[in-house]
C-alpha cells in the first residue's frame, strides 16, 4: 500500500507544479511544422478539471489498485480523493504550489509540508521532479519544446543536459512515448501514452503507463472521464482529523 499512498503525492506534483514552468509554444520543428502549433492543447494549463481515473501500481512486494477523483482549480490548487475496493477511502490530498496536506487513512497519519524535490523523494520514493510529474499527467514535454533537437534519422526529439538525456516520440503530433536516461546512459523511467480520446474540445491520452527501470515497478493510469468546469465543484481544502498523527516535511 506504500506506493498507492505515495501516488497521491505524485499526482499532486504533476498538477499543482504546472504553475512553476510555462511551456514555450515556439521553437522545435516536426518536419516543416511546429509541434505546438499543430497541437496547442497539450500546453493548456488554466482549465478547471474534474478527472475520474483508475490507478494500478505494481512494484516488488507491492501490487495495488484504486479509483480516484482529481480536481484541479486552474493553477491554484488541487484536491484528490482515492478509494480502494468497495469504496474504502484510502486518503485525500489538498495541495497548492507552496504547501500540501495529505491524510493517509490506512496509517491514520496526516502529512504536511512544502512541495520541495527533497520532500517528494522522502514521501514517494519515485525518481520524478515536480515538472516531470506535471508533464506526464498532461501529456506534454518535460522541457520547453524549443530546448529539444529533432533527430531526423530516427524521428525523435532529444533533450540533453549535464545530468540527463530524454527522448520524445510523437504519433500524429501527440506524444506517444518519453524515455529518460541518466548521465551514464541508464534508463530512469519511460512513459507510454495510448487510447487517445476527445474530452470537451481537447484530445488527451486515456491510458498512461510509467515504467521505473531501476525500481522494477510500473504505474498505470486510466482516465475514464475528464470534465472542464467553469468553477471548482467542491471545497478545495481538507483538514487533519484530530486523532491522526502528524508528520511534517
Amino acid at each position: 500500500m506504500k506506493y498507492l499512498i505515495s501516488f497521491l503525492l505524485l499526482i499532486f506534483l504533476l498538477s499543482a507544479c504546472s504553475t512553476t514552468k510555462q511551456k514555450s509554444t515556439t521553437g522545435a520543428k516536426f518536419g516543416d511544422r511546429s509541434v505546438t502549433a499543430i497541437n496547442p492543447n497539450h500546453f493548456a494549463t488554466n482549465d478547471n478539471l474534474l478527472i475520474k481515473a483508475s490507478l494500478s501500481i505494481n512494484f516488488p512486494g507491492q501490487k495495488n489498485s484504486a479509483s480516484s477523483t482529481i480536481e484541479i482549480a486552474g493553477l491554484d490548487s488541487l484536491l484528490i480523493k482515492i478509494t480502494a475496493f468497495l469504496g474504502i477511502s484510502v486518503g485525500q490530498l489538498y495541495a497548492t504550489p507552496n504547501e500540501f496536506i495529505m491524510n493517509n487513512n490506512f496509517e491514520s497519519t496526516t502529512y504536511v509540508g512544502i512541495p520541495s524535490e527533497e520532500n517528494i523523494m522522502k514521501a514517494a520514493f519515485i525518481p520524478f521532479s515536480y515538472n516531470d510529474l506535471v508533464c506526464i499527467l498532461k501529456s506534454i514535454p518535460t522541457q520547453n519544446i524549443s530546448e529539444y533537437k529533432y533527430r531526423t534519422e530516427n524521428n525523435v526529439f532529444e533533450y540533453l543536459d549535464a545530468n540527463k538525456r530524454e527522448l520524445i516520440y510523437f504519433n500524429n503530433f501527440f506524444i506517444s512515448k518519453i524515455v529518460r536516461f541518466d548521465k551514464k546512459g541508464n534508463e530512469i523511467f519511460s512513459v507510454e501514452y495510448s487510447d487517445f480520446a476527445t474530452f470537451g474540445e481537447k484530445k488527451l491520452a486515456k491510458k498512461i503507463s510509467v515504467r521505473f527501470m531501476q525500481q522494477g515497478g510500473n504505474i498505470a493510469i486510466n482516465y475514464s472521464d475528464i470534465q472542464f468546469k467553469a468553477t471548482p465543484t467542491s471545497p478545495m481544502k481538507i483538514v487533519k482529523p484530530r486523532s491522526y498523527k502528524l508528520q511534517e516535511f
